[in-house]
């Protein structure tokens, strides 16, 4: 069996899950919340960079804002892409009026942006909308 280093969406706990080969609920060793829930993960800029450091899986994060159109318009795609991801690439978003400072030191000058992570290390990004399919597919892309 794989072992998967994931953080807990609920209680930023690093977990490390044995992957069973099925889909079964994987829960967090510390507060028992499921660590393999597909929905975006609301993040701060403290927990995204906990996620970028210890996720195993790949990650696509939404810098985003409730006042932005673009961002607004976009929200039901991301998640529908996230959850067609189940275990395989992560959803993260982020709140850039509520949380600067990840968006400063990785040079976000609007929103939406979308950078995608592997291995800790920043590998593509968006700086527009994106639909469900093109989510989709440069999720799928970040596994290869």
């Amino acid at each position: 069996m794989n072992n998967l280093t994931i953080v807990c969406a609920n209680c930023s706990e690093i977990n490390s899950i044995e992957l069973q080969g099925e889909r079964v609920l994987y829960e967090c060793k510390s507060c028992k919340e499921a660590v393999d829930d597909s929905f975006p993960v609301e993040v701060s800029d403290t927990s995204a960079k906990l996620h970028i450091d210890n996720d195993e899986l790949p990650l696509i994060l939404s810098f985003y804002s409730e006042f932005c159109g673009p961002c607004v318009a976009m929200e039901e795609d991301y998640e529908n892409a996230a959850m067609s991801q189940y275990l395989q690439t992560r959803f993260l978003r982020l709140d850039a009026d509520k949380h600067h400072e990840l968006a400063k030191s990785y040079g976000v000058q609007g929103v939406p942006t979308l950078i995608a992570f592997k291995d800790g290390t920043e590998i593509a990004r968006a700086t527009q909308a994106l639909s469900e399919v093109q989510l989709t597919i440069w999720a799928e892309r970040l596994r290869s």
